[in-house]
Order: structure tokens, then C-alpha cells, then sequence
């Protein structure tokens, strides 16, 4: 707050002076400048430090070259190749018949009792009934 009056008093001494105010006069500005110049604080340097080692470690896994593997002399890979020996190829057997399509279903459900109540219950219908009409009136209503 005191800097703001001063620079205040200050600008208002220059107009009665008839000078224009500079920005380099005024206090903030140069305490600003004097403070820039000090220490740059350690973890600035240290992720400074991390961003350029991980950019050399991209940059050489980008532009190393390939990795040849050694191979070993061509007459030493023609023994090995004529050494080689083929596994056993066994006969083609011909593929059974596909089962028809009755034998794959499944045995039919057992049919239920005869005195068995298939209806839902009554509390269950009375509150889809009420649901129904509630959503009746609400679209109904402008």
C-alpha cells in the first residue's frame, strides 16, 4: 500500500513539474529488477537438471542404431540347417459328420403344476397400476 502512495506522490510531483512519469522510475519496477537478478532457487535447477536428462535419454533411444545380432559363419549355419530334422507329419483324419441340429437341442422344461399361481402378486400389481397412473397424469398435465 505504501509503494502504491509513493508512486502516486511521486507521479504527482512529476506532473506539477511538467514531466511525464517513467516506468523505470518507479520503486516497484527497480526493486523488481534488483531482485531478478538474484539466486535462481535449487529445485528450479534440479528440474531443469531431470527435463535435459530426459531428453539426452530420448534422443539417444531415437537415434541409436539398430542392434545387429552376431551371426555365426555361413558354413556353420549349414550344418545346422541339414541337421535339422522335421517332426513326424501325422495323416489328415477326415472331420465326423456335424450332429444335426435335433440332437444338440436341449431336453424341453418340465411343465409346471397345474395348481401352481402364475400371476405376480397383488401388493406388486396394485403398485405397477399406481406408477402407471401417476406417469398418466403427469403427461397429461401442460
Amino acid at each position: 500500500m505504501s509503494y502504491i502512495l509513493e508512486a502516486l506522490q511521486r507521479s504527482q510531483q512529476a506532473r506539477e513539474q511538467g514531466q511525464v512519469p517513467r516506468l523505470e522510475r518507479l520503486p516497484l519496477l527497480d526493486a523488481g529488477r534488483r531482485d531478478a537478478g538474484a539466486r535462481v532457487p535449487l529445485w528450479a535447477w534440479v528440474l531443469m537438471g531431470l527435463s535435459a536428462l530426459a531428453v539426452a535419454i530420448s534422443l539417444y533411444a531415437a537415434l541409436r542404431p539398430a542392434v545387429v545380432p552376431i551371426l555365426p559363419p555361413l558354413a556353420a549355419q549349414a550344418d545346422v540347417v541339414t541337421s535339422a530334422v522335421e517332426p513326424p507329419v501325422a495323416p489328415l483324419r477326415p472331420v465326423p459328420d456335424a450332429p444335426s441340429a435335433a440332437a444338440t437341442r436341449p431336453p424341453p422344461l418340465p411343465a409346471r403344476e397345474s395348481g401352481a399361481s402364475a400371476s405376480p402378486p397383488a401388493d406388486l400389481v396394485a403398485e405397477i397400476e399406481a406408477f402407471k397412473e401417476a406417469v398418466r397424469r403427469e403427461q397429461n398435465a401442460p
